[in-house]
């Protein structure tokens, strides 16, 4: 089973995005208070949850439209991943 955690870089590459969009995003889901605190490992080197990751890029206009989209489940993430 893959690791959900990823380094800024390498999520950036996962979603073809530039690091400075990560860093941004995973701001604006720590703010949503939805994801909790398994959203960043912080070491020596921060890990974001690709997982938690991939639900709140899916979700992003929901939340910040006020709408409450359906409760995170890593399980379907997982899948919709095809990391099941």
């Amino acid at each position: 089973m893959q690791s959900p955690y990823m380094s800024r870089n390498n999520a950036a590459a996962f979603f073809q995005i530039c690091p400075q969009t990560v860093t941004t995003r995973v701001q604006e889901m720590q703010a949503t208070g939805r994801y909790g605190r398994f959203t960043i490992e912080d070491g020596q080197l921060v890990r974001i949850n690709i997982l938690a990751l991939a639900d709140y890029l899916t979700h992003r206009q929901e939340i910040r439209a006020g709408i409450t989209p359906e409760p995170y489940d890593p399980i379907a993430t997982r899948r919709a991943l095809g990391w099941l």
